[in-house]
């Protein structure tokens, strides 16, 4: 859990089945997101002004293929709007809003919120996750990082990413240490709100947390819904490596 205004980490744990094995996971075990990147495909295009959340694309009620690849819905439909594809996470209404990315935007675009590369918490054994770079996609890795494969990043990385949804498009420096007093008192650290950069201008992050509220009121989100808060949210679907 974390601030998303200063980056400030505020809760952060991790379990094991073997309690005497302990790391801070979120920090250093990276794995495949899914479905949770596909709000920032959306921003993205929106911020260039090649999409707009009532713009209906075609689902083919649930089943279609690209390249050979069976691409599948869990909550078929003919057609769904921009906003209903982030609503009910439709892979195939992704994977074709995010063709309108050259190898490149596509790329820029995830690594601009932090992915593939480390956070810059002084922790010494924290993952950077991984973000294969064009040169080395195949004819399935753009459908795949729409749908949130192909790549690996840490919980503290994606928790990140969505802070900048939440603060108005800001990434942060995340921090762990908030003050450091000598024994005296004296203080002789004091955390200092970092911007690492803009991924998303203000009123896009208004509109995709609209599209978040969405997913938990009424979409794959409904059970995390509150009766005295305003939620957004994302679902979805993680995979992590076997070894």
């Amino acid at each position: 859990m974390l601030d998303p205004a200063s980056g400030e980490i505020r809760a952060m744990a991790s379990r094991r089945a073997d309690p005497l094995s302990t790391s801070a996971t979120a920090l250093t075990e990276p794995y495949e997101p899914g479905s949770t990147l596909k709000p920032f495909i959306a921003a993205r295009l929106l911020d260039l002004h090649r999409a707009h959340v009532d713009e209906v694309m075609n689902t083919y009620n649930g089943k279609w293929e690209l390249n050979g690849r069976k691409i599948e819905d869990d909550h078929p439909a003919p057609s769904f709007s921009l906003a209903d594809v982030i609503r009910y996470s439709s892979n195939i209404g992704i994977v074709q809003f995010a063709m309108r990315f050259s190898p490149r935007e596509q790329y820029e675009l995830l690594r601009d919120v932090g992915f593939g590369t480390p956070s810059g918490l002084p922790y010494p054994a924290e993952e950077s996750g991984r973000l294969p770079t064009p040169q080395r996609w195949d004819k399935q890795t753009p459908a795949s990082l729409a749908m949130g494969y192909a790549l690996n990043v840490t919980p503290l990385q994606l928790a990140n990413a969505y802070a900048a949804i939440a603060n108005g498009g800001e990434l942060m420096q995340p921090a762990i240490v908030k003050e450091i007093r000598g024994v005296d008192g004296t203080v002789l650290y004091r955390h200092q709100r970092t911007v690492v950069r803009r991924v998303m201008t203000e009123e896009t992050a208004r509109t995709v947390r609209g599209l978040l509220r969405g997913v938990v009121e009424g979409g794959t989100g409904d059970s995390a819904r509150l009766a005295t808060f305003d939620v957004a949210g994302k679902t979805g679907t993680a995979k992590r490596t076997q070894h």
